[in-house]
């Protein structure tokens, strides 16, 4: 329950900071350019649907430019304009809005005239200027000859984003409306709503690809061309030859015209402004989901399975982004995707921190009584669940037992008793473990072990038999005579049964309690043998399966009888392990004892 408190609580701390750094991004503005390119995207894949059917783009184009230039000459600029202006007026549009700035006298005053007189002529022209200040321009001289000449005037500049891009239109920056919404507000006939704008500006509705109808300036001026196109259109007249100097990147063209991107902001506000930010509580509720999954994810599930929710939520934002703005609303991303990247970063931090500390903790536990190389192979084979998987091989199998130890604790304290038991079982587990074996159970005073298993060991037989010897003679001589200097009680003597053979080895237990097992006949007999020693005047009784897989030559290992054992048809081959380990072992008993 602590470690679930505990792992629950991890979740919380990384879902908080996942949470703080994505808000963070979100208002520093740290990964905004990450966020535009996103915007972008959305923006090529397709947007609201904004109608341009009534918009309609007349384009000072490169072959415009030389009609003019071998007509004109290059001093006749305002000839040109008065003609055009008089042209798109017979068109009957129902507005005309030039996108060139009329500041400066030309070279002839009777171009200034023309012009004059053209703008005059087309009753509420929307002129543009880019040198506002306070409201004020100096277009054909100033607003007492703009009113004279039945005359409007936009601001003609856009707000530029972090990296140059033309993605919104202000409504009036510097005093003065811009030229989209005085377009717009002409054309409708209506006002134009400030509050679409906020303080960062409208976002324009780009549509994928340019779809404007695009009529060249020189059919403006060569009077045998038809205009009627024009006619009830919105008439946006602008330079679309690079050389004159307005082009902008845009999200759908890195090179636009100035006057299609006016084009697109006036039907942007004709069509009530379709494409707005995300409300601030959608957002947050965005950037909340996204720190919350991945820890939520890796506090049930592992490390992997965390990952592939990680990209799933980030699939799931790029495509819900997509859909949001394909509805009208354009949802940031650099801060829900700071707080996915910083939530997967620290649960998938926690997780491995989580699993190092338990495999470090099981591998403490495990190894009190296996070999240090089985636990690590036990552990390295866990993924997540220390219940391995059950393996099939030939080991050899250990039960020993203290005799008398039973009427031995009926004269002892409780606390003396588990003193008493805690030193035997700790001799006798080292010389297992020391020994390649793996202590599989404790049964009071009883313990049963297996070598070869989990781990398998092509000498599994001759270890076990090593370690035998070792626990009764050595082992059981030093016990005793401890026991004997803190007691005063004489020695204890062993029976220990070996059986080699195919035995099931893993890890079997509870998801939360644990314990190894290697089950099988090659189990049942050791056991048996090992109770068979009691009233034989031997310690070890070693199966003939045990002595006929030895590698190397055992000391003092004699041929008893062949015996039957419970539970078996067939009767088996016993060998003990006498002279000289086990005599020589309980004269060093005796030694202690008297000692």
């Amino acid at each position: 329950m602590l470690k679930g408190r505990s792992s629950a609580l991890g979740a919380l701390l990384v879902a908080l900071l996942a949470l703080a750094a994505g808000i963070a991004a979100e208002r520093t503005g740290a990964l905004r350019r990450l966020d535009l390119i996103a915007l972008d995207a959305r923006y090529r894949i397709g947007g609201p649907h904004v109608p341009t059917g009534d918009i309609a783009f007349v384009s000072f184009d490169e072959r415009s430019q030389d009609e003019f230039r071998e007509r004109f000459g290059t001093s006749r600029r305002r000839i040109i304009d008065a003609r055009i202006i008089d042209r798109l007026r017979g068109a009957r549009p129902r507005v005309i809005a030039y996108d060139f700035q009329f500041t400066e006298r030309g070279e002839r005053p009777d171009d200034d005239g023309a012009l004059l007189d053209a703008i005059y002529g087309a009753r509420g022209i929307i002129l543009a200027t880019a040198e506002v200040a306070d409201g004020n321009h100096e277009v054909l001289g100033g607003p007492p000859a703009i009113r004279a000449a039945r005359a409007r005037v936009g601001d003609s500049t856009f707000p530029e984003d972090q990296d140059g891009v033309l993605r919104r239109m202000a409504y009036a920056p510097r005093g003065l409306p811009t030229f989209a919404v005085v377009a717009a507000r002409a054309a409708s006939g209506r006002p134009v709503p400030r509050a679409p704008f906020g303080r960062d500006g409208a976002m324009i509705a780009y549509p994928r690809k340019q779809d404007l109808l695009t009529v060249p300036a020189w059919r403006a001026v060569d009077g045998t061309s038809s205009l009627a196109a024009l006619r009830d259109k919105i008439v946006i007249v602008g330079a679309g030859d690079p050389s004159l100097g307005d082009i902008h990147p845009t999200p759908i063209d890195g090179a636009m015209p100035g006057a299609l991107i006016h084009a697109y902001a006036t039907a942007t506000a004709m069509a009530g402004f379709p494409l707005r930010r995300a409300p601030g509580g959608v957002a947050y509720l965005v950037l909340a989901a996204l720190a919350v999954v991945p820890p939520l994810v890796a506090h049930r599930q592992s490390a992997w399975r965390m990952l592939g929710a990680a990209l799933g939520a980030l699939a799931a934002l790029l495509v819900g982004a997509q859909i949001a703005f394909r509805q009208g609303w354009a949802l940031r991303v650099d801060g829900p995707l700071v707080a996915l990247i910083a939530a997967t970063a620290g649960a998938f931090g926690a997780s491995l921190l989580r699993e190092i500390r338990e495999r470090r903790r099981t591998r403490l536990a495990f190894g009190r009584f296996v070999p240090e190389q089985v636990a690590d192979d036990a552990i390295a084979r866990q993924s997540g669940d220390l219940r391995v998987g059950g393996s099939q091989l030939v080991a050899t199998v250990m039960f020993c037992d203290l005799r008398g130890f039973t009427q031995f604790c009926e004269s002892l304290s409780p606390e003396r008793v588990i003193e008493v038991l805690n030193h035997y079982l700790g001799e006798m587990s080292d010389a297992i473990t020391e020994h390649g074996g793996t202590v599989a159970d404790y049964m009071g005073d009883g313990i049963m072990a297996v070598f070869g298993a989990p781990t398998p060991l092509d000498d599994h037989a001759d270890r076990a038999v090593a370690a035998a010897a070792e626990m009764s003679g050595p082992r059981l001589a030093r016990f005793n005579g401890w026991v004997t200097a803190k007691l005063g009680c004489s020695a204890f003597r062993m029976g220990i049964g070996l059986n080699s053979g195919m035995v099931i080895s893993g890890n079997v237990g509870s998801a939360s309690r644990v314990g190894y097992a290697a089950i099988g006949d090659t189990t049942n007999t050791a056991s048996r043998l090992e109770g068979m020693t009691k009233g034989s005047g031997h310690q070890v009784f070693v199966a003939g399966s045990t002595r006929s897989l030895l590698t190397r030559p055992a000391p003092g290992l004699v041929f008893v009888d062949v015996f039957p054992v419970r539970g078996r048809r067939e009767s088996i081959e016993v060998w003990a392990l006498d002279e000289p380990s086990v005599a020589s072992a309980g004269d060093e008993a005796t030694a202690a004892t008297e000692g």
